[in-house]
């Protein structure tokens, strides 16, 4: 069920489920009074103001539990506060760019059903800069609300390489997905893989392991998630795990889990992205070679 307004911030949408009740759109201008003796009051026009928006409205969903509206509506407009989002409505009437304040809800329960009534303040000018930027669930250093985490790619760096028996070191994710670390033995060199999977190997150019990034970052930049891996209940070092706030919130077995990918010696390293959205894994190959690298995204 959707009303027809969206609003968009970088990777995520909110779709509002019934549209608002109250749209109150002001344009105000900026007027100086000067007092000019004999000539009485003298009105200076200076410049249009920004252009506010107000929504009122309420956000309900038939048979949705507090902790889904939670996670679908309030939570990520929450995030998108103070950021510039995208509006969306039905007549076009006020899409384009806008800056989003803090967002004010109230929640109204009776029983089993549960209504929140909010109230979403935005501000359009012909500049907007936005100075300490907060965390959005994409390409931010802080970080996200993420939840679980699903497969995204594997990589074989020995066919990348061209040599099978090279074994991949520190790991380096980035908060868009995007992957670095150092191959050894034999000639060590650098691999570099876009989110989306393209890889670039620079290799003959680096004298030793681990000059690139010497330690394997297992915790976002705050410390909330962290990220380790085990033995499940029939394999060694097949199950990687997530930890939030020091309560255990997510685990995968990636050899149940995801068939593509390659652990027949199990998990060899980890790292996650300093806002906790990627996950990043090495890997054995048959030989022993820690030569598989894949690449797991955290959703809301």
């Amino acid at each position: 069920m959707t009303s027809g307004w969206s609003i968009t911030q970088g990777s995520t949408t909110v779709f509002l489920p019934t549209a608002p009740r109250v749209i109150a759109d002001a344009n105000p201008v900026k007027i100086d009074e000067l007092g000019v003796e004999g000539a009485g009051s003298v009105l200076v026009s200076r410049f249009n103001q920004a252009r506010k928006l107000k929504l009122q409205g309420s956000i309900y969903v038939s048979g949705s539990s507090n902790s889904t509206l939670e996670s679908t509506y309030l939570s990520p407009l929450r995030v998108m506060a103070r950021q510039i989002v995208t509006i969306t409505d039905p007549d076009s009437q006020f899409n384009g760019n806008w800056v989003m304040g803090e967002p004010d809800f109230q929640r109204e329960a009776e029983g089993a059903s549960v209504r929140y009534t909010y109230t979403l303040e935005f501000l359009q000018a012909n500049t907007a800069i936005v100075l300490g930027s907060g965390p959005t669930n994409s390409d931010d250093n802080l970080e996200g609300n993420y939840t679980t985490w699903t497969f995204k790619w594997t990589k074989n760096i020995g066919t990348i390489t061209s040599n099978a028996s090279k074994s991949l070191y520190a790991p380096y994710v980035s908060n868009n997905g995007s992957v670095i670390f150092q191959t050894a033995t034999g000639n060590n060199g650098v691999v570099f893989i876009t989110s989306s999977g393209t890889a670039t190997y620079d290799g003959n150019k680096h004298d030793s392991a681990y000059n690139v990034y010497p330690g394997i970052k297992t915790e976002s930049i705050f410390g909330s998630y962290y990220v380790c891996f085990g033995k499940n209940a029939t394999a060694y070092k097949h199950t990687f795990y997530v930890f939030k706030n020091l309560a255990a919130l997510f685990n995968r077995d990636v050899t149940s889990d995801d068939s593509q990918l390659n652990t027949n010696n199990g998990v060899a390293m980890i790292a996650v992205s300093s806002n906790g959205k990627y996950i990043c894994i090495i890997s054995n190959d048959s030989s022993g070679y820690w030569n598989y690298v894949s690449l797991y995204e955290g959703s809301l």
